[in-house]
């Protein structure tokens, strides 16, 4: 949806599936959604500091990890700390 430019139907479903994520869902899932909703509040209308405590979020659930989304949460980390 975010990549066919329906933003507001991404961060819908976002929050749907957060809602909905439990605490016992893999830890790869939910800090891939924790990174993809640091993402949407950076670009598109949150505050940094918001997307900075989502990228934060999945940073933790990731440890070391070498996954591409720690890669990703750390630069949305960066952005957000850059704006704040």
């Amino acid at each position: 949806m975010y990549l066919a430019g329906r933003v507001d139907d991404a961060q819908t479903y976002a929050a749907i599936a957060d809602q909905r994520m439990g605490a016992d869902a893999p830890v790869a899932d939910r800090a891939m959604l924790r990174t993809f909703q640091a993402y949407l509040a950076l670009t598109h209308g949150s505050s940094p500091d918001e997307a900075a405590a989502l990228a934060t979020a999945a940073l933790d659930l990731l440890g070391d990890s070498v996954s591409f989304f720690r890669a990703a949460a750390m630069g949305v980390l960066g952005q957000a700390r850059r704006l704040s």
